[in-house]
Parts: structure tokens; sequence; C-alpha cells
């Protein structure tokens, strides 16, 4: 009877493992989810910047060409100071995109290590814990203790502990 006990116990510490496992790997998913959703909302967003960027310098060319300016000195040091800013506001949008990414990226890879080692741990404290409550030598009720040799005499009254294992009453032996 005692077996059946270890055994579903390991079954269901199995179980468990497998449960925290699947859990781990589905917010690993999840990471790796986001990291892409990072990348491309930061892509779509530098893909704005450039188009606003495009704007901004039709438009100064336009008002220089309406005012009868030519293109030489400040109108030329303008657009390229607006084309400029416009890449710089790009790369920072990507940059940003592709950090975001990579802290989604660092999580996920720190949920599937979780996973695994959460997984193990349950699987060794569970297996162990069935274990220790199998009986030792196959009798129902009968556990081993460290042979503890030197135990003495107790301070209540003397008596004398010598063996390696006691007995407790089983269901029915009353």
């Amino acid at each position: 009877m005692a077996y059946a006990g270890a055994a579903l116990a390991i079954a269901g510490t199995v179980v468990s493992a497998l449960g925290q496992y699947q859990a781990g790997k589905a917010q690993e998913a999840a990471y790796k989810y986001n990291a892409a959703a990072d990348l491309a909302a930061s892509q779509a967003q530098a893909s704005q910047v450039e188009q606003e960027t495009k704007r901004r310098l039709g438009a100064a060319n336009a008002a220089f060409a309406a005012g009868g300016v030519t293109p030489e000195g400040s109108p030329t040091a303008v657009a390229s100071d607006l084309a400029t800013q416009g890449e710089l506001a790009k790369q920072l949008t990507l940059y940003r995109g592709q950090t975001a990414a990579n802290e989604q990226t660092f999580y996920a890879r720190q949920a599937s290590r979780a996973a695994t080692i959460g997984a193990f741990s349950t699987l060794l404290s569970g297996t162990g814990g069935a274990l220790m409550g199998m009986p030792a030598g196959g009798g129902a009720g009968s556990y081993s203790t460290p042979n503890a040799a030197g135990y003495g005499t107790s301070p209540g009254g003397g008596t004398t502990y010598s063996g390696s294992s006691y007995s407790y009453p089983t269901v029915g032996s009353y």
C-alpha cells in the first residue's frame, strides 16, 4: 500500500514538474513575442519619423523657393540640419526598439532557464519526498531512523534507546 502511495506521489510530482516546465516555456514564448512586437513598433515609428522629416524638408524647400531664395548658403544648411535631425530621431527610435527587444529576449532566456531548473527541482524534491515516506524493510508502518549509538538515558527516567528502527501502529492494528 505504501508503494502505491509513493508511486502516486511520484506521478503527481512528474505532472507538476511538466506543468511548471510548460508554464515557463509559455512565458518564454510571450517574451519572444514582445521582443518581436517591440522591434516592429520601433520600425513603424522610425518610418513615420522618416516620412515627417521628408515633409519638413519639402516644406522648407517650398518656402525657400516661394521666397525667391536660392539653395546656396543658409537654405542648404537648414535643409541639412532638418535631414540630420530627422535621421537622428529615426535612429534613436530604432535603438529604443532594439533595446526593448533585447530586454524581452533576456527575460525569455531567463524564463526558459527558470522553467528547466524549476521542473528539475520539483522532480527532485517530490521524488525524494515520496521515497522518504517509503517503509524500510517492507513492513507497513515501520520506518528507519539513523543509528545513533550512545543515545544514553532519557532525562525523564532512564530509558535507553538502542534500535535503529521503530514501528508506528497501522490502520486496523489497534
